[in-house]
C-alpha cells in the first residue's frame, strides 16, 4: 500500500487540451481528456478521467470476476486580482464501485461473491493570497470541504457503511 499525492495542474499556455486513450488485460479501459486557458490574469483548468476493469477471479471456485470503476473530476483555477492579491480554487470529485469476494465461512479459502462497495469522495476548496510587496510577509485565507461516502461495502452485517464530511 502507499499514498499518491493527486495534484491538479494550473494552466500554463493560452489554450491548452490533452486526451488519453488505454486498454489492457482484464478488459480495462482508461481515458480522461483535459483543457485549460490562461490569459495571465486568470487561469483554469479542468479534467475528466476513467477507468473500468471486467477484473479478474481470486477465489479457487467460480467464475465471478470482480470489477472496477472509477470516474474524476477535477478542476484548478485562479484570478489575479492585482499586484498583491489572488484567487485559488480547486475542485476535485471522484465516484465508483469496486467488486470483491470473501470467505464468508472462514475456512481461509476465498469464496466466489457477488458484492460491491460504491463510493464517492469530494474535495474543495478557496483560496485567498495576500502578498504585500515590500512586508516579507505573506497571508492566505482558506476554506475547504471535503466528503467521503462508502456504501454497501458489506451488505448483511449492519453499520458497516461509511459516510464523513469535513468543513
Amino acid at each position: 500500500s502507499g499514498v499518491i499525492n493527486i495534484i491538479t495542474k494550473n494552466a500554463t499556455e493560452p489554450f491548452s487540451a490533452r486526451f488519453f486513450l488505454e486498454s489492457g488485460s482484464f478488459d480495462t479501459q482508461n481515458g480522461g481528456l483535459s483543457a485549460g486557458i490562461n490569459n495571465g490574469t486568470f487561469d483554469l483548468h479542468m479534467g475528466i478521467s476513467s477507468i473500468q476493469t471486467a477484473g479478474d477471479n481470486i477465489s479457487k471456485i467460480g467464475t465471478e470476476k470482480d470489477g472496477y470503476d472509477n470516474t474524476n473530476i477535477n478542476l484548478k483555477s485562479g484570478l489575479i486580482l492585482n499586484n498583491q492579491t489572488s484567487l485559488d480554487i480547486t475542485s476535485r470529485q471522484s465516484r465508483g464501485m469496486n467488486e470483491y469476494d470473501e470467505d464468508i465461512n472462514f475456512d481461509s479459502l476465498i469464496d466466489d461473491q457477488d458484492k460491491s462497495s460504491d463510493f464517492r469522495s469530494g474535495a474543495s476548496s478557496l483560496k485567498i493570497n495576500y502578498d504585500p510587496v515590500k512586508s516579507g510577509w505573506s497571508h492566505q485565507i482558506s476554506i475547504a470541504h471535503s466528503t467521503n461516502s462508502n456504501t454497501e461495502f458489506t451488505k448483511e452485517i449492519a453499520g458497516t457503511a461509511t459516510s464523513s464530511s469535513k468543513r
